[in-house]
């Protein structure tokens, strides 16, 4: 089960490469200041919690069968 939480490491550096992807296009698209925040919050965000979704399922305790 542990090994699931090394699957946490390339969501995490997989983050920052979409976040620069959807920062350049709403650059391009030119993009309101506050939608350019909320979609990159929401990028964020999603990164965030699913790496905390992949290492909290990796670490829970589940009865063997």
């Amino acid at each position: 089960m542990v090994e699931r939480a090394f699957l946490s490491i390339p969501i995490a550096l997989l983050t920052p490469v979409i976040y620069w992807l959807v920062y350049l296009a709403a650059m391009q698209l030119n993009f309101p200041v506050w939608l350019r925040t909320a979609l990159l919050g929401a990028v964020a965000g999603g990164g965030f919690a699913l790496t905390m979704r992949v290492i909290a399922g990796a670490t829970t305790l589940r009865p063997k069968s």
